[in-house]
């Protein structure tokens, strides 16, 4: 194997044909019994498609793979939860119109730091992950390729030394009142990332953060509705969890028997 598709001058990656036509001669000379070109993308293509190697791969060259995901990753996840019906990403932006303007103007590069007021964490990637599956598809497709969930400080720092700028959303304490939170925030700025975080409500304000509320009873229940649910399920699940979707994720599958939900229930 000749490693040519490394080689950044390699000029035959993106040109129309130009693959075909330098194959076509090579084999042609038949130094070979076969030709064949592997190129950057379609590697990365096909790693996508096996992600047991990727992930192989990825701690063969000591990246930190397990503490960091894509939101497409991170809603697949999420969606699946209870699985069947799977939950809709209104459900986790419903009330959040504020936040969802702040998050805009994070990916648009208008703010390169978001800090969103919640007292459960977790919600913070749940809400960036819905919020990107939700975006209109040429837009989307930037985002998608450039944001990334990390749940780890070994994540962070693995990350924030790519040289194309990210959005970073972290799924972990990034406490900036802290020395050592505000000097990983600090390193993933001063290398041209966007940052998203989350923290308690309270104390001053500031045009970098804004609240994630619960969603309201009735709009739990109306998306319950568009993702399958029957009415009266749908209205059971919202006032059992009061808006709050940490309850809300821990029992709207189970039926109130303690049986798991079965599908169109």
């Amino acid at each position: 194997m000749t490693p040519l598709s490394g080689r950044k001058d390699w000029p035959h990656t993106w040109k129309k044909d130009a693959q075909a036509a330098w194959l076509q001669t090579r084999r042609q000379r038949e130094d070979w019994s076969d030709v064949r070109v592997i190129d950057g993308s379609g590697l990365i293509d096909w790693l996508h498609s096996f992600p047991a190697v990727e992930l192989w791969l990825a701690a063969a060259m000591g990246f930190p793979a397990h503490q960091i995901k894509t939101p497409e990753q991170r809603w697949s996840g999420l969606r699946t939860i209870g699985h069947p019906p799977p939950l809709p990403p209104a459900l986790f932006l419903a009330n959040r119109d504020a936040a969802c303007q702040k998050l805009k103007e994070v990916f648009s590069r208008a703010a390169l730091q978001l800090k969103l007021d919640t007292r459960y964490p977790g919600q913070v990637a749940d809400f960036v992950a819905a919020y990107v599956t939700e975006m209109e598809e040429e837009v989307g497709v930037d985002a998608k390729g450039r944001c990334l969930v990390i749940s780890g400080v070994d994540g962070w720092d693995a990350v924030t030394v790519l040289s194309e700028a990210h959005v970073l959303v972290a799924d972990f304490d990034l406490d900036v009142s802290d020395s050592a939170g505000a000097r990983l925030l600090e390193k993933a700025l001063r290398a041209g990332h966007a940052v998203v975080f989350g923290g308690m409500p309270g104390g001053i304000p500031h045009p970098n953060r804004v609240a994630i509320p619960n969603p309201k009873n009735h709009q739990v229940k109306e998306a319950l509705e568009k993702s399958g649910y029957n009415e009266e399920r749908a209205r059971t699940l919202a006032q059992r969890s009061d808006g709050n979707l940490n309850a809300l994720l821990s029992s709207r599958f189970v039926d109130l028997e303690g049986v798991r939900e079965r599908p169109g229930g």
